[in-house]
C-alpha cells in the first residue's frame, strides 16, 4: 500500500512549474526579510498549502522518492521529521543527487501552481544540504571518549565512545576475537543512580551493528543504543559476551565512568 501512495505521488510531482514564468517565479528567493515559519505550524500547511504559498521554513527528514526530473529542476518526495505525510521538493538543481531514504536540511519556500490539481504542500528548495540520522535527527549534546578495555577468555571489548542525545545513548563497542571460537554481542544495560536502563532499537537511524556471530581472528564494531540520561553523569555499563565454546566462563564485562 504504501508503494502505491509514493508511486500516485510521484505522480503529482511533474504537475508543478510547468509554465517557464511560475518557475522564475517559484525559484526567486528574497536574501533578507524571508518570513519563516515554525514547524509547530506544519498540520495547518497540509490542511491549507495554498494559505502559506510565498512562507518560508527549515526542515530535516527522509526523502522518500528518488529524483524525478523536469527541464531545469529536480523534484522528490520528503517526509519530515514528525510528519506522516509528504511534501513535494523542487529545485532548480537539474543535476541534483538525491536517493530514497537520504536524510536532508531543506531550506525553502512553499509553493503551488494553477495546474497541480493536488493539495500536496509543494517546497521550492532555497538550500539542501545532506545530513545524518544522527547528525540531524538525534544530535549529540555531549560526547565522552573513554577507551577503556577489558578481555576475558580471549575476548576484548573496548569502550571506544559514548553520545548522549536529548532522545537516546548511543554506546561505541570494538569487540575482538581472538580466542579459538565464535563469540557474540548478547545484550548490555546502564546503570546511573540506581536506575538500570536496558537497550532499545533504533532501526530508522542505520547505525552500525555488531554482527551475529564474530569469528576467531576478527575485530567488530557497533553502536549500542539506551535510552536518553537525565544527567550525561557516572555510570556503570554492563555488557555480555557469549561464546560457541562452552568451556568458556564470561563474567558480564563491566565499565565504570565518571
Amino acid at each position: 500500500m504504501k508503494k502505491h501512495l509514493i508511486a500516485l505521488l510521484c505522480l503529482t510531482l511533474a504537475l508543478l512549474m510547468t509554465g517557464c514564468g511560475e518557475k522564475s517565479e517559484a525559484f526567486s528567493f528574497l536574501e533578507e526579510g524571508r518570513e519563516y515559519i515554525d514547524t509547530a505550524e506544519l498540520p495547518r500547511v497540509y490542511a491549507d498549502p495554498a494559505g502559506y504559498r510565498g512562507k518560508y521554513i527549515k526542515l530535516v527528514g527522509r526523502a522518500i522518492s528518488t529524483l524525478e526530473r523536469h527541464t531545469g529542476e529536480s523534484s522528490f518526495l520528503f517526509i519530515p521529521e514528525g510528519c506522516s505525510s509528504p511534501i513535494a521538493v523542487h529545485s532548480a538543481d537539474s543535476s541534483l543527487q538525491i536517493e530514497e531514504g537520504d536524510i536532508l536540511l531543506v531550506d525553502g519556500k512553499f509553493w503551488s501552481t494553477k495546474n497541480t490539481g493536488t493539495d500536496l504542500p509543494h517546497l521550492a528548495a532555497a538550500g539542501l544540504t545532506h545530513s545524518t540520522y544522527k547528525d540531524a535527527i538525534r544530535p549529540t549534546l555531549k560526547e565522552i571518549s573513554p577507551a577503556l578495555t577489558q578481555v576475558q577468555e580471549g575476548c576484548s571489548v573496548t569502550v571506544e565512545k559514548v553520545e548522549f542525545a536529548k532522545e537516546e545513548t548511543r554506546l561505541y563497542l570494538r569487540i575482538q576475537n581472538t580466542g579459538g571460537a565464535s563469540i557474540s554481542y548478547w545484550n548490555g544495560y546502564l546503570v546511573q543512580g540506581g536506575t538500570q536502563y536496558a537497550e532499545t532499537h533504533n532501526a530508522e537511524a542505520r547505525y552500525e551493528v555488531l554482527p551475529g556471530d564474530i569469528l576467531s581472528g576478527v575485530t567488530a564494531t557497533g553502536v549500542v543504543v539506551f535510552p536518553a540520561l537525565k544527567d550525561p553523569g557516572a555510570l556503570q555499563i554492563y555488557l555480555q559476551i557469549l561464546s560457541e565454546d562452552y568451556a568458556a566462563d564470561f563474567d558480564p564485562f563491566v565499565f565504570s565512568l565518571s
